[in-house]
């Protein structure tokens, strides 16, 4: 195990991380300051953003404009990776695309 995937906020998580001091953790969608927390509780800890479409939503853009797609999801990560400066990854996900999977990374710095 990597570390916690975490969704539904972070407030009953303090003593796991505490205890755990994870090399990485997954945040759900996190809101802005949950992923400070985190550092705080655990300096070390690697925290990956994931960002939560549905994925029919995430499947019709693809299907009608696939360039157009790539650049909502990559303005989607930027601005969340700019609410969020602790986190270090954001992405989004989706396994619902005509051609297979699709893991799309932006670094958490802008």
């Amino acid at each position: 195990m990597i570390g916690p995937h975490i969704i539904g906020g972070i407030g009953n998580y303090e003593a796991l991380f505490r205890r755990w001091q994870p090399r990485a953790t997954l945040l759900l969608d996190p809101s802005e300051g949950a992923a400070r927390t985190v550092k705080n509780w655990s300096p070390g800890t690697f925290i990956i953003g994931r960002l939560y479409y549905k994925d029919e939503d995430v499947q019709d853009r693809i299907l009608n404009d696939p360039k157009g797609a790539a650049r909502w999801a990559a303005q989607l990560m930027t601005a969340a990776a700019a609410r969020n400066r602790e986190v270090d990854v954001c992405f989004r996900y989706t396994k619902r695309e005509p051609v297979g999977c699709t893991l799309t990374i932006e670094k958490g710095t802008t």
